[in-house]
């Protein structure tokens, strides 16, 4: 096969290659990266598992911004940023025992409503919807009649600003012992998945060194 042979092959793959792309590829993705954690007073019912319970979150106290998210104020360890934050209804899948069993929760449409703030210049409404998750309920009696009881989680969702989505993931702690009940959790963004461009870029290339190797081999 002759040099042009293989540079007009070359070039109805790449055409071909340019159609399928221009099909499938999505619309352009949030660019947001980073942490945030959040934490407060929380409202946890003790006694042997219920077989429905709300778990209140009461406050939003933000910390450890990172990535994008350490734009959301001048200070390192902001308190608030006025954002408000959904209660939880936990409903028993699973008992192990009185004192410990598996509930089912979610999903939350605007778990987390961060308000209108601004991010790499763009100003929004920045929100987290929460998927469906599993909360796993331990309860221990303590002497003197008190007991602890903690819930733990992990999450999954997405963050949601100017008209665009980005998955996240974390965990969820709340505890109650004696008379004191609190909850924290850190949203982490997901790292990406590799776009359909960059997916059939790398087998177009794959392919067309294979296809030469070939050639080469022929000649």
């Amino acid at each position: 096969m002759t040099v042009s042979s293989v540079l007009k092959t070359l070039s109805v793959v790449t055409v071909a290659t340019t159609a399928v792309v221009s099909t499938i590829a999505p619309a352009q993705a949030l660019n947001l990266n980073g942490s945030i954690s959040v934490s407060g007073d929380a409202t946890i019912e003790g006694g042997i598992n219920p077989a429905s319970t709300i778990l209140g979150l009461n406050d939003v106290n933000i910390g450890d911004l990172n990535g994008d998210f350490a734009q959301l104020s001048a200070s390192p360890n902001p308190t608030s940023l006025g954002a408000a934050i959904e209660d939880l209804t936990l409903n028993l899948a699973q008992a192990i025992d009185d004192f410990t069993g598996e509930y089912s929760a979610g999903p939350v449409d605007n778990f987390l409503d961060f308000g209108t703030l601004t991010i790499d210049g763009v100003t929004d409404q920045l929100t987290f919807d929460l998927d469906a998750i599993t909360v796993d309920r331990f309860r221990t009696p303590l002497p003197g009649g008190s007991e602890s009881v903690v819930l733990a989680s992990l999450l999954t969702g997405e963050f949601e600003f100017n008209g665009q989505t980005v998955d996240a993931v974390g965990g969820l702690t709340a505890s109650l012992t004696g008379q004191s009940d609190t909850y924290q959790f850190t949203l982490q963004v997901a790292e990406p998945v590799p776009e359909p461009l960059t997916i059939l870029g790398s087998l177009s290339a794959l392919g067309m060194g294979a296809f030469l190797k070939k050639q080469q081999k022929k000649s």
